[in-house]
């Protein structure tokens, strides 16, 4: 029998691929990947990656993130393709960058945040608010807020602090603002003349009690009187929240929807989501900030035929005319918080003409429910329970991740 020839096995290698140089994965289609498994909305989680081919065959890696097993695997699904990298992979915080104040405080009342630079504002966050810092460019600083938003403001309305920073202001005796819009006065005496005006969910450092109030501080040193009836101590409303969620899950969310009603009956009408997070923050709980986060964060809530089966503080959505999610309150069964547009304070899936109400109807998008009594639900936290005000602070666990959450009540 004759041996194969030299040339016979080379074509045997070729034909069989046993000697085929390692494919190079599609560099997009890799980041992609990554980034549905890790940062699927990228409100909540950072990950900017760019992947290009360079002429020796290595694929360069450029991004930031902060998430470093998001980073970790990008990079491992080129190594397992034998395919070499070069690599320029960014993590945050940024603790060189940002000399260790890789934490912060909003230092001013209403600080303006942006998802992208070039976005109108997407909330307000009122001060005292702790938040993790990621990095600073061109006069702007990125943070994640207590909500997991990761967003963007003005350096100026941020005051950095270092790890031991932010514990000596977590520990320090503080006042919250429980109104909408409370004057922050100059002096006792000048009860009149306000500084500025403080939002719902404001928190200041006590400098001193008095009878009719607190001389109080907030983070950028603006000291000032605050009256009794517009705040509490922050402890105690804590406290108090949190007794309420664990004896009573229906009488808790009723409240909710109270305020939500009192909000809309004081004039805030113009941002729908912004009513229900302002109406969340005035009993304690920070909820997840759009329409669309609420929705797939809670359950699905079947309203029945004739919408029998809503409670009062159940979230409703509905569509607005360019095609918008936008989040409501329930007031129990069809009645809820009128949304923009709608005149008076409620509106009603029952009421009303015909056409009128299969056009709204229409627009309506589902229900779901919030559950106040899962103490430790990481789309539904406490300023007692997020981890930004604890000593030390840590890092938010996020909401995609409750799953992994032992639940407490």
């Amino acid at each position: 029998m004759k041996r194969p020839t030299a040339a016979l096995l080379l074509q045997f290698i070729l034909s069989s691929g046993l000697c085929a140089q390692p494919q190079t994965p599609d560099p997009q289609a890799v980041i992609e990947d990554i980034r549905t498994r890790f940062a699927p909305d990228s409100r909540t989680a950072l990950f900017e990656a760019a992947a290009s081919l360079l002429p020796d065959g290595t694929v360069r890696l450029e991004g930031v993130s902060d998430m470093p097993e998001a980073l970790a695997q990008l990079r491992a699904a080129f190594y397992a393709k034998g395919v070499p990298t070069d690599v320029a992979l960014r993590i945050v915080p940024d603790r060189e960058q940002l000399k260790d104040k890789i934490w912060g405080l909003i230092r001013t009342p209403d600080a303006p945040v942006f998802d992208r630079p070039d976005a109108p504002p997407a909330d307000l966050v009122p001060a005292g608010t702790p938040v993790r810092r990621y990095d600073t460019k061109d006069g702007l600083t990125r943070i994640q807020l207590p909500d997991g938003t990761v967003v963007r403001t003005p350096d100026e309305f941020i005051r950095p602090l270092n790890d031991t920073g932010l514990i000596i202001w977590n520990r320090a005796d503080k006042i919250v603002v429980t109104s909408p819009r409370v004057p922050f006065s100059e002096n006792r005496a000048s009860s009149g003349v306000s500084l500025v005006m403080l939002g719902t969910g404001t928190q200041l450092r006590i400098l001193e009690k008095h009878a009719d109030g607190w001389t109080a501080v907030l983070p950028d040193g603006t000291a000032g009187f605050v009256a009794r009836s517009d705040a509490s101590p922050l402890e105690g409303f804590q406290e108090h929240q949190e007794n309420v969620r664990r004896a009573s899950q229906p009488d808790f969310m009723k409240a909710v929807a109270v305020t939500a009603l009192k909000l809309r009956e004081s004039g805030m009408t113009s941002d729908a989501d912004r009513l229900v997070r302002t109406a969340f923050r005035s009993h304690d709980l920070i909820i997840q900030r759009d329409a669309d986060m609420m929705q797939k964060a809670f359950p699905a809530v079947d309203p029945g035929r004739h919408f029998e089966q809503l409670r009062a503080g159940d979230l409703l959505f509905f569509r607005s005319a360019d095609g918008r999610l936008e989040s409501t309150i329930s007031l129990g069964k069809g009645r809820f918080v009128a949304l923009p547009g709608m005149s008076g304070p409620t509106a009603d899936l029952n009421a009303g003409k015909k056409a009128d109400r299969s056009a709204l109807r229409r627009r309506f998008a589902g229900a779901a429910r919030p559950d106040p009594g899962f103490l430790t639900d990481p789309c539904l936290t406490s300023t007692r329970s997020n981890p930004f005000y604890q000593t030390p602070p840590k890092v938010l666990v996020p909401c995609r991740k409750r799953a992994d959450v032992p639940e407490i009540r």
